[in-house]
């Protein structure tokens, strides 16, 4: 990614319906899902420009690595505890965490390479990952949403949510909750990316100021979109995986059981 998109990134993070909404959520349902005082030490591998290690902090002790020195650069200005590093080589990272995030880094490899390269994630996990600790990972969804949002950033890989059941339990995770996001927007902006596909194949990021309207009307699909999740976590946790059938995004928490 270059240079004026991580700038872009960094100016939207606290602004952005996107950016905004998706905290939310995530924020939310990691509060439901693990116990509190549970999390004195994360790590977020591939932490951008840093807008998730902000909010990390609420939780406990935060570090992030991150591989593109642009990206880097910024999250040190901020005075951001973050290293260079990659998923693809994670042998000086630190012992001992209590949850490791992934937001949006694994769409950046081919599937092919995606199973081999969580294998080595794994690895590593059997010894940085405390015994029944979490991971949470977020990753674009469906190829059908592919764009020129997606030529421009890199994407090489979205996910579905088999994807993720198939490898994660494999690799000895209780999957706590896995579910779609952006549900409601799907369609619009599926539509939107297909219709600016056939006018060019050019690169052309999504990322740019919303208006006043568009981030009240977008967020408040994101916040709906929370709030039916906190609602059936709650009451109907048996059926809080299947709610949303599909979504721009794919999310899951799983905790670590045994490396038998």
């Amino acid at each position: 990614m270059n240079k004026k998109e991580f700038e872009t990134i960094k100016s939207l993070e606290d602004i952005h319906w996107w950016y905004v909404g998706m905290k939310k959520i995530w924020v939310s349902l990691l509060k439901e899902i693990v116990p509190k005082n549970r999390l004195d030490n994360i790590l977020d591998i591939g932490c951008g420009t840093g807008g998730n290690l902000k909010t990390l902090e609420n939780f406990g002790s935060v570090e992030g690595i991150e591989f593109d020195t642009n990206a880097l650069e910024i999250c040190k200005k901020n005075n951001l505890r973050c290293y260079q590093g990659s998923i693809l080589d994670l042998s000086k990272v630190k012992r001992n965490y209590d949850l490791i995030t992934i937001f949006d880094v694994l769409y950046q490899f081919d599937k092919s390479s995606t199973k081999s390269i969580i294998k080595n994630l794994r690895n590593h996990l059997r010894d940085c990952l405390k015994d029944e600790g979490f991971l949470l990972t977020r990753e674009p969804a469906f190829k059908l949403a592919y764009g020129r949002h997606d030529i421009e950033v890199g994407t090489k890989n979205r996910f579905e949510k088999k994807d993720f059941i198939n490898i994660f339990e494999e690799l000895g995770f209780d999957i706590k909750i896995i579910t779609y996001l952006n549900f409601f927007l799907f369609i619009p902006i599926l539509l939107k990316r297909k219709i600016g596909l056939l006018k060019s194949q050019e690169p052309e990021s999504d990322l740019m100021e919303p208006s006043k309207l568009e981030n009240s009307v977008f967020g408040m699909f994101l916040r709906f979109e929370k709030e039916i999740l906190l609602f059936f976590l709650k009451y109907f946790s048996f059926l809080v995986n299947y709610i949303f059938p599909f979504g721009l995004s794919v999310f899951m928490i799983a905790q670590k059981k045994n490396y038998e």
